[in-house]
């Protein structure tokens, strides 16, 4: 019986791995991971009823009617029991028992983890969801960069004495909205394009951009890599015709204009960083683990929290978490903000940006920056402290930073006019170099 039971739990254990290993590498075949669990559940059950037998065939033998006369008769061997029990069949048979549920319970929660996730729908997608052209806006443009269809919205210099071209970058699960404050007033000093990221807004929302085990350094071959974000913008640019721009970024893009910048200072005439997340590890943990998010268990279960943290649902509270006095954001923005979360692979693509994550080197490289950069950030940001921005001002060439007083994260929509203010200076300051 302790045999039977040591090669039992050998045998549970080394089957559940092998079933968690199927499925582990198998990613796009589901069919094929849950035939290996319907074998293996086939194998417990024959295992046992195998078993069972066996301990029938014990017990006839031991029965006094089927013992030889001389096997009947024999005297045991005296033996010293004062420190030991003699078992009953009947108790190592419960034990038994208790040890092969015991087995066949942790393959079963094994088998969970393994297979539970592919239980989740890869189309996460609502009835009321909308593609990006039925939830666009009147002034909206969209242009085809790098394979992809991007979102943007522009307005024309309003200075006939101008040639300044702002781009304008916005933050992680955000969009073009973002800046509905700032664009019109910025128009008096040039071009102002703001456009939606990749798979953000009312951008292309690719999904399944990456094979299934991709190192950190391995980014590149995704559409949402850090690494990539630069050769969307100059591609946006040449489409464009503008030679040379001035980036303002908050954020998450904040920290993407620091990296074109550091690509081709020649075609940037300066930095406005706004709440920079340049000083932090990325929106997922990166290094040599970083692939346990890419498995297909991931996938799904990654893009389904996706949905339920950042979609509709939840997204007032998120778009207050930016504000300093969430009772300056109406409910007019805050509907039109959410509108753009009904867009079809919302989730899905968030997770992908997600898990396109690179180990960031920014706070190494931004020492090197050759352009002009401002730094501006709110004395009541809960997401980035301002300390963050304040440290970009001091390590790069050419700095200055601003505080700006009883405002949240997102300077642009809380506190436009100070921030319009600074960029003004700024831009003088550009102008005499």
């Amino acid at each position: 019986l302790g045999c039977q039971r040591t090669s039992l739990a050998s045998l549970t254990v080394s089957s559940a791995l092998g079933c968690s290993f199927v499925a582990f590498r198998v990613s796009l075949a589901p069919l094929a991971i849950l035939n290996q669990s319907t074998q293996l559940i086939s194998f417990l059950g024959s295992f046992e009823a195998f078993s069972q037998r066996r301990r029938k065939q014990q017990a006839v033998r031991l029965k006094p009617e089927t013992m030889s006369d001389g096997l009947r008769n024999r005297k045991p061997e005296p033996r010293d029991v004062s420190n030991t029990t003699k078992p009953t069949q009947k108790g190592e048979t419960a034990q038994y028992k208790k040890s092969s549920k015991r087995w066949i319970v942790l393959a079963a929660v094994v088998m969970f983890f393994v297979l539970g996730p592919f239980l989740i729908p890869t189309d996460l997608n609502q009835p009321e969801d909308r593609t990006e052209l039925e939830l666009a806006d009147p002034d909206s443009k969209f242009i085809e960069i790098l394979g992809y269809m991007i979102h943007y919205k522009e307005r024309e210099s309003k200075s006939s004495s101008s040639d300044l071209n702002f781009i304008l970058l916005h933050g992680f699960s955000s969009n073009v909205y973002s800046f509905r404050k700032l664009m019109d007033p910025l128009s008096k000093l040039g071009r102002v394009i703001a456009f939606d990221r990749i798979g953000q807004g009312l951008s292309a929302h690719p999904t399944q951009t990456e094979s299934l085990f991709l190192s950190h350094d391995s980014g590149s071959t995704s559409p949402y890599a850090p690494s990539m974000q630069p050769r969307f913008v100059f591609a946006l640019m040449d489409k464009l015709g503008i030679k040379k721009a001035i980036l303002i970024g908050n954020s998450n893009g904040g920290g993407q204009a620091l990296r074109t910048a550091l690509e081709n200072p020649d075609r940037i005439m300066g930095v406005v960083s706004a709440s920079s997340d340049w000083y932090t590890t990325g929106i997922m943990p990166s290094g040599k683990y970083s692939w346990l998010w890419k498995t297909p268990h991931m996938r799904r279960v990654g893009a389904w929290i996706a949905s339920k943290l950042l979609g509709p649902s939840n997204a007032e509270s998120l778009i207050k978490l930016g504000y300093a006095d969430p009772s300056r954001l109406t409910e007019q923005e805050t509907a039109h903000a959410i509108k753009y979360l009904y867009v079809r692979n919302f989730a899905q693509s968030l997770w992908e940006y997600a898990m396109a994550n690179e180990i960031n080197t920014l706070p190494e490289r931004v020492k090197d920056l050759k352009v002009p950069l401002l730094a501006i950030a709110g004395d009541k940001d809960q997401v980035i402290p301002y300390s963050d921005s304040e440290l970009l001002a001091k390590t790069v060439p050419h700095g200055r930073f601003v505080l700006l007083e009883d405002c949240g994260h997102l300077p642009q929509e809380e506190r436009p006019l100070e921030m319009l203010q600074a960029i003004d200076a700024f831009v003088g300051d550009l102008k005499k170099r």
